[in-house]
């Protein structure tokens, strides 16, 4: 509400409740004076004033109710001498009111949140309310459009916790009132995004194998996950290779122990919520000679060990003249040395191009497999 005179402005802001009477009064009127009272432009009475110079208080007009929003109320002088250096204003049955009255403030962590398609559920919506000049009885969210409805579960809390949204816009209302029957509302947007396009599920597994057989356990294993949801099923299958009873086929990892020679293939297969599939292999390949025949009872002696340059290798008594096979293989399996000799059981083998590390010597005797292992160093 606005107030002002026509000689001195008296302007100040005032609130009052819908529906509430407000009777205007002026002060120390001179004597023949004249008054005009108007409220939002519109001439309301004129008032004698005349006699009133001693300075009582005179009604100038009626109660009158006054409509919900801002009024502007005009004294104005007619004729004779009169000023007005005070107004009062009060509701009926109550105190007057001298100043203007505040409304509650809402403040906020964010009016507006923008959550991607991919969020957690317990996203928090923050209001902190306070009044200036007065005290808040009551609060309240209250959701006003959304793609669904969402339980509020404490309505009168100063934050809002959020579920899972579905893809949309949701608006919410927190309202406050205070001791003076004001009232304020702040309104929150939260949207989540929809995505772009759906993701498959990913999938690592372990890297291909080559093993050597003979008492080997080997293990293989694969990690799913899902960037846009939730992986509901998974599965290994063998492709390839000898029958193997697999055994849980939904496990995580998958270990075979003593596995027949020969080429395997294994897939692993997962499904997420969204329809989609993905898939990768993993590849077993067992050999011989076995690297744990390594420790088998040798017949067959090396020397040196470690070796830089030549590799000297005693072979049985009984083979003297019998051919001999020599193989020799890295850790990786790979043959870098293959060769077959007679009529000696003392054999002499160049290596010094070989690059230093660990190594395997197969002599193949009628046969037999015996196996050494050496070290070529630097």
């Amino acid at each position: 509400m606005r107030t002002s005179t026509s000689r001195k402005s008296l302007a100040r802001l005032l609130h009052f409740v819908f529906g509430t009477n407000v009777e205007y009064w002026s002060a120390r009127s001179g004597a023949g004076g004249n008054v005009k009272v108007y409220i939002d432009g519109k001439f309301i009475a004129k008032i004698n004033c005349n006699g009133n110079s001693n300075g009582q208080s005179v009604a100038l007009y009626k109660s009158d109710t006054l409509a919900l929003g801002w009024h502007d109320i005009m004294i104005e002088v007619v004729n004779g001498w009169v000023y007005v250096d005070g107004m009062k204003f009060y509701t009926v049955g109550h105190e007057t009111v001298n100043e203007a009255l505040n409304w509650p403030v809402i403040g906020s962590n964010q009016d507006v949140m923008l959550l991607p398609y991919k969020h957690s559920p317990g996203i928090k919506l923050l209001a902190l309310a306070n009044d200036p000049d007065g005290e808040i009885i009551s609060k309240q969210w209250q959701q006003i459009a959304g793609s669904d409805t969402l339980p509020i579960v404490n309505t009168a809390s100063d934050s809002l916790v959020l579920p899972a949204l579905q893809t949309g816009v949701y608006t919410f209302n927190f309202t406050v009132t205070d001791n003076d029957s004001l009232t304020t509302t702040k309104t929150f947007w939260v949207a989540r995004q929809a995505p772009t396009a759906y993701h498959k599920p990913q999938i690592k597994v372990s890297n291909n194998i080559q093993y050597h057989k003979k008492d080997t356990t080997i293990s293989i294993s694969g990690t799913i996950t899902d960037n846009d949801g939730e992986i509901v099923s998974h599965y290994w299958i063998q492709k390839m290779g000898p029958p193997v009873n697999i055994g849980d086929s939904t496990l995580a990892s998958l270990e075979f122990t003593n596995l027949p020679v020969g080429y395997y293939v294994f897939w692993l297969y997962a499904f997420d919520n969204d329809g989609l599939s993905s898939n990768k292999y993993v590849t077993i390949e067992v050999l011989e000679p076995t690297v744990a025949d390594v420790f088998r009872l040798q017949k067959v002696m090396i020397f040196p060990n470690p070796v830089q340059k030549e590799l000297h290798l005693s072979l049985p008594d009984m083979v003297y003249a019998t051919p001999v096979k020599i193989e020799i293989y890295n850790t990786n399996g790979a043959k870098v040395f293959a060769n077959k000799f007679s009529g000696s059981n003392q054999l002499t083998i160049p290596v010094q191009n070989m690059p230093p590390g660990l190594y395997i010597v197969t002599s193949n005797i009628n046969n037999k497999n015996y196996i050494n292992k050496f070290v070529i160093g630097n």
